[in-house]
């Protein structure tokens, strides 16, 4: 069910082109690590201006979130 939530384009229309393009870069760049998954999540490291954790999930369906970034949609806070 994972697999159907994260798509290119749910993860643009979610997250918004900006914030997209900068997750792109991020990870184009080697800036993401441990990258780990499971049948309901995945998570990984991100090192910006400073570490930070982030996290995408199956919350009933759903397609939700948690980022410790400091310039995450949201000021940072689950979705």
């Amino acid at each position: 069910m994972l697999d159907q939530l994260i798509t290119r384009h749910t993860l643009e229309e979610f997250a918004g082109r900006p914030v997209f393009r900068r997750g792109e870069n991020s990870f184009s760049t080697g800036s993401v690590s441990r990258l780990a998954t499971n049948r309901t999540k995945v998570s990984a490291r991100v090192q910006g201006s400073q570490a930070y954790q982030v996290e995408l999930r199956n919350d009933q369906g759903e397609l939700s979130y948690d980022c410790t970034c400091p310039n995450a949609a949201g000021g940072g806070a689950a979705r």
